[in-house]
Formats: structure tokens, C-alpha cells, sequence
């Protein structure tokens, strides 16, 4: 019994490393970007996006495939005062919204709504997190349009 245990180990091990590994490939880093028309693959759950501080106002066009997805926005090297952004979409029955602020240190607040309006008080990179209102109807899946501002 002893000896089944050690033989067992490396292949948990083995499993353990490949479900690592799938997770990273399932993002997508966009440096410079206007418009994002689809994530990588239909079974991603995230759809990242690194934007510079310096590059703001911006307006990004999204398209969510699946209402499980959520949208991870960077603004790196933030400096400013005030992280201003909007959700737009054309469609009825939408549930998005801004669900949460990840400041440098790896603190988070929210949630928020369409729009956000948000004091920095650290410098460095902000995350902000769009995704479903798990209190509410509708679905996430379709186009939206983010506009983001420093101030």
C-alpha cells in the first residue's frame, strides 16, 4: 500500500502542472489596441487587455462570446488623480457592469455600474474588472463599448 502512494505522487503532480499551464495559455495581452472583436478562443473566460496610461482618453469596442467571460482592463503606470470609464451598449437586457478596481498594492473595491469614477491614491497599475451583476437578469454576452479617461 505504501509503495502505491509513492507511485501515485508523480502523476498528481503531473495533473497538477498541465492545469496550470492551461490556464495561462486561456489570456490574451493586447498592447496596442482600438478595437478587440473577439477573445482568443471560444473557451476563454477571460479577455485581458493592457492599456498605458499614457494612451488615454481610449475607447475600446468589445465583443463577449459567452456570458461567463469577464474583461480584465490594465491601465499601467497611473499617476493621475481620478480613473474615469463607461460601459455602452446598444442592446436591451444587458447585464455589465464595472465589478471591481484592483489597485497596485492588490486591493480591490467595487462594485460599481455602468460608470466609475475612482480617486487613485496609489501610483502604478489599475485593473479594472467588467463582468456579470450576479444579482441581476440579463445576459453579458454582446458588444459594449469602454471608454476610459484620466483626469
Amino acid at each position: 500500500m505504501k509503495y502505491l502512494l509513492l507511485l501515485m505522487l508523480p502523476i498528481f503532480y503531473a495533473c497538477k502542472d498541465n492545469n496550470q499551464k492551461t490556464q495561462k495559455d486561456n489570456t490574451k495581452i493586447v498592447q496596442k489596441f482600438d478595437t478587440v472583436k473577439t477573445a482568443v478562443d471560444n473557451n476563454d473566460s477571460i479577455i485581458y487587455l493592457k492599456i498605458n496610461a499614457r494612451d488615454l482618453p481610449k475607447t475600446v469596442k468589445l465583443s463577449i462570446l459567452h456570458n461567463y467571460q469577464k474583461v480584465f482592463i490594465e491601465i499601467a503606470d497611473v499617476h493621475e488623480h481620478k480613473i474615469q470609464g463607461s460601459i455602452t451598449v446598444n442592446e436591451r437586457n444587458r447585464n455589465i457592469r464595472f465589478n471591481q478596481i484592483k489597485m497596485p498594492d492588490g486591493s480591490t473595491d467595487g462594485p460599481f455600474g455602468l460608470n466609475i469614477s475612482y480617486t487613485t491614491r496609489q501610483k502604478g497599475n489599475y485593473t479594472l474588472i467588467i463582468g456579470k451583476d450576479n444579482m441581476a437578469d440579463g445576459i453579458l454576452k454582446g458588444n459594449a463599448t469602454v471608454s476610459l479617461i484620466l483626469q
